[in-house]
């Protein structure tokens, strides 16, 4: 959301001028952004015993994603 809210707030567009990301690599950043943690997380937890906590914040990320990927979607496309 940051990002989005950066590109948005700056104006950066490529089409008008000459500089900046192309608006579809500009979308494709803002929706990798927008996507949840890895799943490699947990397992680097389990070296601490933080499994739980790590698969946790797996699982909220996860559901967060849904609602900002439909939003950012709706907006960029």
């Amino acid at each position: 959301m940051v990002v989005w809210l950066r590109f948005r707030l700056t104006g950066v567009d490529a089409s008008r001028r000459g500089v900046g990301l192309l608006s579809d690599l500009q979308a494709a950043v803002i929706l990798s952004a927008a996507m949840p943690i890895f799943t490699i997380y947990t397992v680097f937890a389990m070296d601490y015993d933080r499994e739980g906590v790590a698969s946790l914040a797996l699982l909220r990320t996860t559901v967060a994603a849904f609602v900002t990927l439909t939003v950012l979607l709706g907006v960029l496309i």
